[in-house]
């Protein structure tokens, strides 16, 4: 598993019993700049390139969710993400990655509701990381399959509701 991101990773502190990265590039007060996150390629380039923003370069879902120290627990141990980052004293809002993957949880009042959003990971290799999830008990919302739109996929929920859907295209299959 690598981290998300490009270019410097650095450990910026301990927190939740999870290693914190910092990706760069920063702007000057520190924030993070650009979250390299699911990759688009062609497809997501009309989405992203806006013109006035230079092109772009990446989406990053932010889910709310009702506690934050447990859907970490649940994105780090669970799912095997790492802590990207971390803001707040509490923390009230931080981003998991995994394998080129940034989400981003907020527990901050006012974000929308726990438990509202859907977010589909295309990835690689998705029925070992099924295997393995159903191993630590994880419960499918909708279980794997075939699809009728080409692609090979499951769902789950995180522990505030968001819906998390991990799908492969199909070998050979037209797609949708």
């Amino acid at each position: 598993m690598r981290p998300c991101g490009r270019g410097d990773h650095r450990v910026l502190e301990q927190g939740v019993g999870f290693p914190v990265r910092e990706f760069s590039p920063l702007t000057e007060r520190g924030s993070i700049h650009r979250q390299h996150v699911v990759r688009g390629g062609d497809l997501l380039k009309p989405l992203l390139d806006l013109g006035c923003l230079g092109g772009g370069e990446s989406v990053s879902p932010i889910l709310s969710v009702d506690d934050l120290a447990k859907s970490l627990d649940f994105y780090c141990h669970t799912l095997g993400f790492d802590l990207a980052w971390s803001w707040g004293d509490p923390p009230d809002i931080a981003a998991v990655c995994r394998d080129g993957f940034e989400i981003t949880l907020t527990q901050r009042a006012g974000a929308r509701p726990a438990g509202a959003a859907h977010v589909y990971l295309g990835v690689s290799g998705m029925d070992d990381y099924h295997v393995a999830l159903v191993d630590a008990g994880v419960t499918m919302v909708v279980p794997i399959g075939d699809r009728p739109y080409g692609m090979r996929d499951f769902r789950i929920a995180d522990p505030s509701g968001n819906e998390i859907s991990i799908g492969q295209a199909i070998a050979g299959a037209g797609g949708a």
